[in-house]
């Protein structure tokens, strides 16, 4: 999720922070060819059992996915940090 800096310290506590890391583009479209918004997850029967990228937040500028596993694994084992 990306908000300026002071709304994050407002919603999330002085210790919060931002990290940035790119992705491959392949590995961007897969999670947006998977992803489903969050409301209505638990239902939809394209959530995978859970294991489907959710939209967070469709109104913030940029994409907010959650991700659950294996999709957190993967993104640990291919992002690299942001120039």
């Amino acid at each position: 999720m990306m908000m300026p800096m002071p709304n994050i310290l407002k919603k999330r506590g002085s210790c919060a922070g931002i990290v940035e890391f790119d992705i491959p583009d392949w590995f961007d479209g897969l999670i947006e060819e998977n992803a489903i918004p969050q409301k209505g997850y638990k239902s939809n029967p394209a959530n995978q059992g859970g294991t489907a990228p959710k939209i967070v937040d469709p109104t913030t500028p940029g994409k907010s996915y959650e991700l659950p596993p294996p999709w957190s694994e993967w993104l640990e084992e291919y992002a690299t940090k942001s120039n």
